[in-house]
């Protein structure tokens, strides 16, 4: 009787005869036909499949596919890309679709950068928006990389990325199974050997999708992985994932953090690679500056194929948005250095609008941000909202903003952040990192807030005023995220040492306290006096009795005065010696 390793090396050399004897399918009419549309371009000895395809509109864009697929990727979202652009160059990297697939090559993000900025080169193109997915949303950032490091010398001028799913941070992404196998040594090129169809499409690729592609369309994937025996090369072209964890500072820390053009992602959340909330939960720390669109709860890794109406329409947007707004991520203004105003519960960057004229005397840079959670920033239910994580955020902005210090004018909860970055500050000592120059705080207190309309004083807003506080609240469903926003209120007590007395009580930089004395939340004289007695050192101005929680809402007049006096004696002092 044969023994279980007879028939394994039995059932091992069946299984290789047939799929070695079994061609690979054949191209589809579809596949055919988007061959037919393309030219090829050697790179390195080898042909490189590309379209070059006219449109409408203006300017150039290139679309970089990810694994393990290729051009034909967007031909759903073409017809918007058509109506965009004047050139839609869709490129097959090595390894991929109709190009070359050498299973020797020496597979890299880097090469395939070199395939973009030289295909571009070689078609006289100068300058392009990027459209990218998955791997080529690694090769993009390692050209915004390039970019950078250019600065203003020849070479390809990027003007936007647009990045849909892709596992862009390390040890928040998880690779399938036959990705994990195909990595292994030796074992890796076995199994590439058997990808049978079937396998593909039940198996680790169907499981990335939310909506799944029809039997034909898992049919040409097929055919276009097998097209001059790609399925060998997979081992080598999954060499990406390592390079993402070799070079996380360089394409995550470098590029998509502090990235010098517009970033949008479109993100398809029924994700097996890369789950929510976890992507878009860590995409909001790493680069809160760029705009995040989250896709039907159906939509999985490819958002172009399985939600090309959505995925094309906010593109459209994103481009449009670009060509015409004149809109800055700040506002101008005729004085110096710079001021972060960071507004309280529950309302937004607007709060400031009413002593803009002061800040705008005052400062050359007046940045408003709204928090995660509030305004018109997202406002997710299941994020893990805290004073913490909204620190980060004006912190990664200041440096996407190429901020280095500033003055920090906060409210409310608002007060409680800018406390944290005082923290933070202190902590770093002379390492490199966001320099606080001073600090203005207006009424926050450790309690709970009131009903919204109770916290103003006698100076109350106007119907139309409470008409556009609730409006930006219920912007974007935000009315659900209220009691996740309210964590500050119990990260208050539980930090009360590190926030009132190791910052407000022993504060490195100047401080104006401004106080509207009819607040309900934080009671006259109970809350002068415990400022009076925590940090008697800090200049505390107190508003008429008739002004209660919001001073630069109620009155914008004395508040914005107190804080343009404030900060002119900063600048007028020489410092000792």
């Amino acid at each position: 009787m044969p023994s279980v390793v007879e028939i394994a090396v039995v059932v091992l050399s069946v299984a290789t005869a047939v799929f070695l004897l079994y061609p690979a399918p054949p191209l589809s009419k579809r596949l055919s036909s988007w061959k037919q549309r393309g030219k090829i371009y050697k790179h390195n000895g080898l042909e490189v499949f590309y379209i070059d395809e006219a449109g409408s509109g203006t300017g150039t864009v290139f679309c970089l596919h990810g694994f393990p697929t290729f051009s034909y990727d967007w031909i759903k979202v073409m017809p918007y890309l058509k109506t965009l652009f004047a050139r839609i160059v869709l490129v097959d990297f090595p390894g991929y679709g109709f190009s070359e697939k050498p299973e020797d090559y020496k597979y890299s993000v880097f090469d395939n950068a070199d395939v973009v900025e030289n295909l571009a080169e070689s078609l006289s193109i100068s300058s392009t928006h990027i459209l990218a997915h998955d791997m080529g949303d690694t090769v993009t950032l390692e050209l915004v990389a390039r970019f950078k490091e250019r600065s203003g010398k020849k070479g390809l001028v990027l003007q936007s990325m647009c990045l849909l799913n892709a596992g862009l941070f390390p040890g928040k992404f998880f690779p399938r199974l036959v990705q994990r196998v195909f990595l292994i040594p030796v074992l890796g090129k076995i199994a590439a050997r058997f990808t049978f169809f079937e396998g593909f499409r039940r198996g680790g690729f169907a499981e990335v999708f939310g909506t799944k592609p029809t039997y034909e369309d898992f049919e040409d994937f097929y055919a276009a992985i097998r097209y001059r025996d790609g399925n060998l090369a997979l081992p080598g072209v999954l060499n990406f994932i390592k390079e993402r964890h070799d070079n996380e500072d360089r394409w995550v820390r470098g590029s998509l953090k502090t990235s010098p053009i517009p970033v949008l992602m479109v993100y398809g959340p029924a994700d097996t690679v890369n789950p929510s909330p976890t992507f878009p939960n860590q995409f909001r720390k790493i680069a809160p500056q760029h705009k995040l669109i989250v896709l039907g709860k159906n939509i999985g890794h490819f958002p172009q194929w399985e939600d090309p109406e959505t995925t094309g329409k906010s593109y459209v947007e994103f481009i449009k948005g670009l060509r015409s707004s004149k809109s800055k991520q700040y506002e101008a203004g005729s004085g110096t250095g710079t001021v972060f105003c960071l507004h309280g519960f529950p309302s937004s960057s607007y709060d400031w609008i009413k002593i803009m004229p002061y800040l705008k005397n005052q400062f050359a840079r007046i940045v408003l941000v709204d928090f995660v959670g509030m305004g018109f920033s997202e406002k997710p239910e299941d994020y893990k909202y805290s004073v913490f994580d909204q620190a980060d955020m004006i912190e990664n902005l200041a440096e996407s903003l190429s901020i280095s210090s500033t003055h920090i004018l906060a409210h409310d909860m608002g007060d409680t952040v800018a406390l944290e970055l005082v923290a933070r500050f202190k902590e770093r000592s002379e390492d490199r990192g966001l320099v606080l120059t001073s600090l203005c705080l207006l009424n926050g207190g450790k309690r709970g807030p009131a009903g919204f309309g109770d916290i103003f004083g006698t100076n109350k807003p106007t119907y139309e005023d409470f008409e556009d506080f609730y409006a930006a609240i219920r912007y974007r469903d935000g009315n659900a995220v209220l009691p996740g926003l309210l964590h500050y209120i119990k990260e208050r007590s539980d930090n009360e040492d590190r926030w009132v007395n190791g910052v407000l009580k022993t504060s490195p930089i100047p401080v104006l306290m401004v106080y509207g004395p009819a607040d309900p939340i934080n009671p006259s004289p109970t809350f002068p006096d415990q400022f009076r007695k925590v940090a008697p050192q800090h200049k505390l101005v107190v508003l008429d009795k008739s002004i209660g929680h919001y001073p630069q809402w109620e009155d914008p007049e004395n508040t914005g005065r107190s804080y343009v006096e404030f900060i002119k004696g900063l600048k007028s002092k020489k410092p000792k010696q």
